[in-house]
């Protein structure tokens, strides 16, 4: 699924409208409609609503809200900041819609004290929506420090009040209304999948109130949104009569003193991916561990007891994954670099190996075209050397991928996936309770295994993200958010 810019978003409303003959009234009805049907269902109780409403089309989005959910009898109080003299044509409808259901909204001025709400109240912040360009000031600004002090549960409509769509760096990130629920309309804003910005929104929930569908086919852009529907028809299946030769033979390279669970991790997470065979190259105090905790696997015991002094080149092997707990010593760094020279297919590079390049930069320009670097951000600023925010950082993962001709997985909520023409693939699937030790190793077997399947590189990476974050997902719904682990 394509995520498109605000301006780009703009359009797709107007040819709606007007290739499409789809009225403007009619698009706000079904946003307002999902709305409704978004809270009643998450909101079962007898709880009040207190709606603030703006005078533009977030405003009117929040007054055919209240409508609808007086019409079903809720109990809602609707509040306009008259923060500007102007009004659009449909927030005039919707607001002539509601008086005729006989309420009458409360309306406030600069000079105003802001109202005291029932603790159980859902509060709804439909006053700015993405149009917006410049840092709230005046009314608006003092609405966002007395929503923020405000304990109730918060839903924000298509997007907070004071966050930008796009890039917020010239914003003041202070002055926008946080939220515990953000609903979207079809498809979730940049902004959004950003660390530093998406926290402000809470949970985002996307809903669909039939955009042209044409109009996102035709136009471009290099971001998309990652769901099982986009990836179930990617999915290899199993012939009748495979056997375990045909079904990929990967090789992992990890561990070392101290660290030889990051191999386990690894190991299981790629028998359990579909590869039909796996072969560990680990440092040789590790052979029992690993021959006992994971027996499927097969083992080529370094040299070296404590860590990896050789890397010899892969024969026989579809698939190569290196980095999991190695330790960054001098001899395994001559090993990777090695490695590099003699070996020029693509590999699955994590952990240690991306903290062996980031200390010997030459390296870099070693790695094989089309490899899968996974570094969570504090990686990803050692590779790069700065240190990146907000809308900087997708920037700076396009430009990485793109000098090096490799993909690039930045690990993390969203996690957003470069490849080297320039696309970036945010991902939708994950749980907090993924932020464990070992989560990346788990991700490292997962993708060269699906590597050793067959899998284009990029879609080994998307898929191996996307199941990654599932499984996180289930195990966080059986076991809670505190107690999951990687294993």
């Amino acid at each position: 699924m394509k995520i498109l810019s605000v301006s780009q978003l703009r359009e797709a409303d107007r040819f709606t409208i007007e290739e499409e003959g789809v009225p403007s009234l009619e698009l706000m009805e079904r946003a307002a409609t999902q709305c409704f049907e978004w809270v009643t269902k998450r909101f079962r109780g007898n709880a009040p609503f207190v709606i603030f409403c703006g005078r533009g089309n977030n405003g009117g989005d929040g007054l055919a809200l209240a409508r609808l959910l007086r019409g079903s009898g809720r109990k809602v109080r609707v509040l306009i900041l008259e923060h500007t003299d102007h009004s659009s044509d449909d927030w005039k409808h919707n607001l002539e819609r509601l008086k005729k259901t006989g309420y009458d909204p409360e309306h406030i001025i600069l000079t105003d004290v802001f109202p005291e709400v029932p603790q159980d109240a859902i509060l709804v912040d439909a006053v700015l929506g993405s149009g917006l360009r410049s840092v709230v000031k005046s009314l608006v600004a003092e609405f966002t420090e007395y929503w923020n002090e405000l304990p109730n549960r918060k839903i924000a409509i298509d997007i907070p009040t004071g966050l930008f769509g796009d890039s917020n760096e010239e914003n003041d990130l202070s002055k926008v209304a946080r939220a515990d629920h953000t609903l979207t309309f079809q498809v979730p804003k940049i902004s959004f999948l950003l660390p530093e910005t998406g926290e402000l929104c809470g949970e985002v929930i996307v809903l669909k109130i039939g955009i042209s569908t044409k109009f996102f086919e035709e136009v471009d852009s290099k971001y998309f949104f990652t769901s099982a529907e986009d990836l179930r028809p990617l999915l290899k299946h199993r012939n009748k009569f495979a056997f375990k030769n045909q079904m990929g033979h990967g090789l992992i390279v990890a561990g070392s003193y101290g660290k030889f669970g990051a191999c386990v991790l690894a190991s299981r997470a790629f028998l359990r991916s579909g590869a039909g065979l796996l072969t560990v190259h680990i440092p040789e105090k590790g052979l029992n561990i690993l021959q006992t905790a994971v027996p499927e696997a097969m083992v080529i015991p370094d040299r070296n007891e404590k860590m990896i002094t050789e890397m010899r080149p892969p024969e026989g092997f579809q698939a190569v994954g290196i980095g999991p707990g190695i330790g960054v010593n001098y001899a395994t760094r001559s090993a990777l670099q090695g490695f590099f020279k003699d070996h020029k297919e693509p590999v699955v590079l994590d952990a240690d190996a991306l903290n062996l390049i980031a200390e010997h930069r030459e390296l870099i320009d070693m790695i094989p075209r089309n490899s899968i670097l996974t570094p969570h951000i504090g990686e990803f600023r050692r590779l790069t050397g700065v240190e990146t925010r907000g809308f900087e950082t997708l920037e700076t993962l396009i430009k990485v991928a793109e000098t090096s001709r490799t993909i690039v997985v930045l690990k993390g909520p969203y996690t957003a996936i470069a490849d080297p023409y320039g696309y970036i693939h945010f991902n939708s699937s994950g749980h907090p309770a993924m932020a464990t030790a070992g989560s990346g190793d788990v991700l490292t077997g997962m993708i060269t295994s699906f590597m050793a399947r067959g899998y284009e590189a990029i879609d080994a990476a998307r898929l191996g993200v996307y199941i990654h974050g599932r499984a996180g997902e289930i195990a966080a719904e059986n076991r809670g958010t505190e107690s999951v682990v990687a294993s």
